[in-house]
């Protein structure tokens, strides 16, 4: 594990060309951070266009547990990407697990 350390209003990127879904950032003392992550080329169902897609990540505290999910037009099969942060949880879909 890498330690990173930056100072009151630095900004830091990391960027690399594979998945960093389970890299933990934590703050000390406290400090509030804010993450964002993204794709600078990114395909979504048929077409050519490559869009620049970023969004803030929110902190685990304010996780939902219900989401409504709607498909993405012209795109078979939809995918969909499930993230927990605790071992042994059950997902259903449907009400089904």
């Amino acid at each position: 594990m890498e330690m990173m350390t930056g100072s009151k209003f630095e900004t830091m990127q990391l960027s690399c060309r594979g998945d960093l879904t389970v890299t933990f950032v934590k703050s000390s003392h406290s400090y509030r951070v804010s993450m964002f992550g993204g794709s600078t080329v990114t395909n979504i169902g048929v077409g050519t266009t490559r869009d620049h897609l970023k969004e803030q990540i929110p902190p685990l505290n304010v996780w939902g547990k219900q989401f409504a999910i709607f498909p993405v037009p012209d795109t078979n099969p939809n995918l969909i990407r499930i993230l927990a942060s605790e071992d042994n949880t059950v997902v259903s879909v449907n009400n089904q697990v």
